[in-house]
């Protein structure tokens, strides 16, 4: 057992008990190992023969990052509690859940359909959660509440829109019909991805749409911050036009479905290259198509009951203002800060997101 500190730890005694009782001559020790050390005890103890390692706090995350294979549970989790020595491999594992499950079936305790409350910070804690979900149990009411109330919130922002400002709907409206199909093949191919892997990639793709929206920031006309988005004389959409966004309606759906995500920053460039819009007038149309996506999704979830209507209300409630301070914020902004500003955000979240996976994803 590798960690800091583990000299208090019975584990040794446990293991050790447990192997004279199955007449294993293994041994069980606990060794302290400062967080700089992880990647170099880990080496050594395949190097020495070790069948493997229990690992605790703080090196579960380490000791999935520096694994060169991972359950389905340790890929979701990103930390792991056990590693096996397997030839020249390491394998991590996390039995966090399943001793979980093992201890609630032995009281007779069957946890499907349940409402789970989750008390902690350790990676026993984090664990837990994405365990029960892969093993079937129902605990996807947040995945599916969150869709429901996304779509909810962006659809009422959409209307109010429209109710309020002359907006040209017809290129939200392509991106909805084109878009929301590729989003479910997206979804698909995404699971036969590692998700490690996956959040490198979706936080690498962050960083260069932000790039692109800087660049974008210096080569556009600026519209002054007192102007409303749609107040603007505005072109008709030419018939290339609308076929670039149906193109890349499409592709953002895929790569939305990919990556697991509603696709917001994904559609607002698209629209801006697609139909020659600017940040504010993509943003109100990017609207539509993300209430489809969402929609479509909750819808899935909603249907096999996993969906607690009186969250999505609460959302809804919240998002609302939200998003009429960011309406109000947008007026007092030049179409070229708000573009800075924007990117800037998606910089910070693909930054977030990438920069823990990165030598995770080269291994």
């Amino acid at each position: 057992m590798i960690g800091d500190p583990v000299r208090h730890s019975l584990s040794p005694r446990l293991h050790n008990a447990a192997y004279v009782a199955l007449g294993l001559d293994w041994a069980y020790g606990a060794f302290p190992v400062a967080p700089w050390q992880v990647e170099g005890a880990i080496a050594g103890a395949a190097s020495l023969g070790f069948v493997g390692l229990s690992v605790t706090m703080p090196h579960k995350e380490a000791a999935a990052r520096l694994a060169d294979a991972a359950s389905p549970v340790v890929e979701r989790l990103g930390a792991a509690n056990t590693l096996s020595f397997e030839r020249s491999r390491i394998r991590a594992d996390s039995t966090d859940g399943e001793g979980l499950l093992a201890d609630l079936a032995a009281a007779g305790f069957d946890p499907a359909g349940t409402d789970v409350v989750v008390l902690g910070a350790g990676g026993a804690v984090v664990s837990l959660p994405v365990f029960l979900v892969l093993a079937g149990l129902a605990l996807h009411s947040t995945l599916g509440t969150n869709a429901i109330g996304v779509a909810f919130i962006a659809a009422a922002l959409f209307l109010w829109y429209v109710s309020r400002e002359r907006l040209p709907v017809l290129p939200g409206i392509l991106f909805a019909v084109f878009g929301g199909p590729a989003i479910y093949l997206g979804a698909h191919l995404g699971l036969l991805y590692p998700g490690r892997k996956l959040i490198f990639l979706l936080g690498l793709l962050l960083f260069v749409v932000a790039a692109w929206m800087i660049y974008l920031s210096y080569r556009r006309p600026k519209r002054p911050a007192s102007e409303s988005p749609t107040d603007a004389p505005r072109h008709r959409l030419s018939v290339k036009q609308k076929v670039w966004i149906a193109i890349l309606a499409a592709v953002t759906g895929l790569v939305a479905g990919f990556f697991g995500v509603a696709g917001g920053v994904l559609i607002v460039p698209a629209l801006m290259v697609a139909g020659g819009l600017d940040l504010a007038l993509s943003a109100a149309l990017a609207l539509l198509p993300m209430a489809v996506f969402s929609g479509l999704v909750g819808l899935e979830y909603w249907l096999s009951g996993d969906v607690k209507m009186t969250w999505a209300l609460l959302m809804l409630a919240a998002g609302i203002p939200a998003g009429a301070f960011g309406i109000w914020l947008s007026r007092r902004l030049s179409s070229n800060v708000m573009l800075r500003v924007f990117a800037a955000f998606i910089a910070a979240v693909g930054l977030y997101m990438g920069w823990p996976q990165f030598t995770s994803f080269f291994r």
